[in-house]
């Protein structure tokens, strides 16, 4: 009996130091400086210059056309790594996130819950946009096989229409395990004796202690669906791809023309996903060390390290969804070429109109015909 006691007691201990080594590893100052820090500067610039990026990818891959399947999915991916960009640095998560209570501070109950609604949405759309940010790479992937092994039937495999169902299925994928789990939250907005005052707090609802099996259900099915099987699948295929492409370079020379825009497309989409399985393997991290790990429909109260890791964590899917942009632009001729067309061209076109125009009004006393049939200036380049 001695020795069972014994036993607990040596338990116990052992737990209680490992709460307090985790809380030690971080105060709550530094932590909240850090997150300043993190989600005041280096999160939302990282953000405005995705956003921007992910426009103008839009922008030009719309000029290209929706014909090319790959330019679906790239379209595709933008859109949601804009999404993900803005609901991830959402206002009212970062008043939560960067106060010292870790809470709505100085906020009156009604504005508290409006605050916690609106958190609640920009979160279901930071998790499921995400999501399919992270799932897309994989259908590139496999659309890239397709194309390069079976080049013959590769049009009648893979089509628009077809392309824009597995968008459209990823989405609601998406939507399906991280909607719901939204309604597991509410707003406390109780008086606290540690800060003497009143503070609204972010808590687990009573509908979550009754859905315990759903909770381990969709952790489960999140982790699989972002750092197993996409990645593993991408990882393989990447492999392959890039064997194919080295294959294909050795014999450029006996190549078409359309043959070496597909190799020069593969290496472009190869780049993306490359990305892609770095940020994979950044997320596994927090899996592989449970110090830091922290998963937001898990627990409301982690500690200081898993906050900050957290948020760093998160830093590789922004960077991730922001640079896809500067790979279109630096591997691919013909992305670049259009960006200068519609850029470039456009403003060097209405200097030229500019300047034409004030010869016309200068010559006027020399030659009245040319205002009679003045010669349109041609400002949209769509050779692509």
């Amino acid at each position: 009996m001695s020795c069972l006691e014994g036993d607990q007691n040596l338990l116990e201990t052992s737990n209680a130091s490992c709460e307090v080594v985790q809380e030690d590893l971080l105060d709550t100052s530094t932590a909240r400086l850090i997150m300043k820090i993190l989600m005041y500067g280096v999160t939302p610039a990282i953000g405005i210059l995705g956003v921007i990026g992910n426009t103008l990818s839009i922008l030009i891959i719309k000029k290209h056309g929706f014909k090319k399947c790959s330019n679906i999915l790239l379209f595709s991916l933008a859109v949601t790594d804009i999404v993900f960009l803005v609901a991830f640095n959402s206002i009212p998560k970062i008043i939560y996130e960067t106060s010292y209570v870790r809470g709505y501070d100085g906020f009156s109950e009604e504005d508290s819950w409006v605050l916690i609604v609106f958190y609640s949405i920009f979160m279901s759309l930071d998790f499921s946009s995400s999501l399919v940010s992270l799932l897309m790479p994989m259908c590139i992937t496999l659309e890239r096989l397709i194309v390069i092994f079976l080049p013959l039937h590769a049009f009648r495999i893979v089509t628009p229409k077809r392309t824009w169902c597995v968008v459209i299925i990823l989405v609601l994928y998406s939507l399906s395990l991280f909607v719901y789990p939204m309604a597991w939250f509410e707003l406390h907005y109780v008086w606290d004796p540690k800060y003497n005052r009143t503070i609204g707090y972010r808590e687990f609802s009573s509908l979550r202690a009754r859905d315990g099996h759903i909770v381990s259900t969709i952790d489960e099915i999140s982790i699989y669906s972002i750092v197993v099987v996409p990645p593993l699948f991408t990882v393989v295929g990447c492999i392959i791809i890039f064997i194919k492409v080295k294959i294909v370079s050795m014999k450029r020379k006996q190549m078409t023309s359309k043959e070496v825009s597909t190799n020069r497309t593969t290496k472009m989409l190869l780049a993306v996903c490359a990305v892609y399985t770095v940020t994979c393997a950044i997320l596994t991290i927090p899996i592989n060390i449970p110090v830091i790990s922290y998963g937001p429909f898990s627990e409301v109260h982690p500690s200081n390290i898993a906050i900050v890791m957290y948020q760093v964590m998160n830093l590789a899917i922004c960077i991730n969804s922001s640079c896809n942009f500067i790979i279109y632009v630096g591997l691919n001729k013909t992305f670049r070429k259009t960006f200068y067309q519609i850029f470039c061209s456009k403003s060097a076109s209405s200097r030229a109109t500019s300047k034409q125009g004030k010869n016309r009004t200068n010559s006027v006393s020399v030659n009245e015909n040319i205002f009679k049939s003045p010669k349109p200036v041609d400002i949209d380049d769509d050779q692509d």
